[in-house]
C-alpha cells in the first residue's frame, strides 16, 4: 500500500472511531438523565410517603377508618402520579 492510501486509510479509521465514541457517549448522556429523573421520582416518593406517615399519628384519632383510607390512597395517587411525571421528564422545580 503506498503513503497516500495509507493515510487515508487511517484517517478514515479515525474518523469512523471518532463516531462511535461519539455515539457511545451521547448514549451515555442519555441513560445518565434518565437514570437522574429516575432518582428524584424516587427521592420525592419516598420523602412525601416519610412525611405523610409522620402525620397520619396526629390524624388517626380524628377521621372514621374509611376516611383514612380514601385518604391514604389519593396521597398514594398523587405521589405516584408526581413521581411518573418526573420520570417522564414533566419537572416543574
Amino acid at each position: 500500500m503506498d503513503a497516500k492510501r495509507l493515510e487515508i486509510a487511517r484517517n478514515y479509521n479515525t474518523v469512523i472511531g471518532d463516531l462511535v465514541v461519539e455515539e457511545c457517549l451521547q448514549h451515555i448522556d442519555q441513560q445518565q438523565a434518565e437514570i437522574e429523573r429516575l432518582n428524584r421520582a424516587y427521592t420525592l416518593l419516598v420523602g412525601s410517603l416519610q412525611w405523610y406517615g409522620s402525620h397520619q399519628i396526629y390524624r388517626s384519632d380524628s377521621l372514621h377508618p374509611s376516611e383514612i383510607m380514601q385518604d391514604e390512597g389519593k396521597f398514594a395517587c398523587d405521589a405516584l402520579g408526581e413521581a411518573q411525571r418526573i420520570k417522564d421528564g414533566e419537572t416543574h422545580g
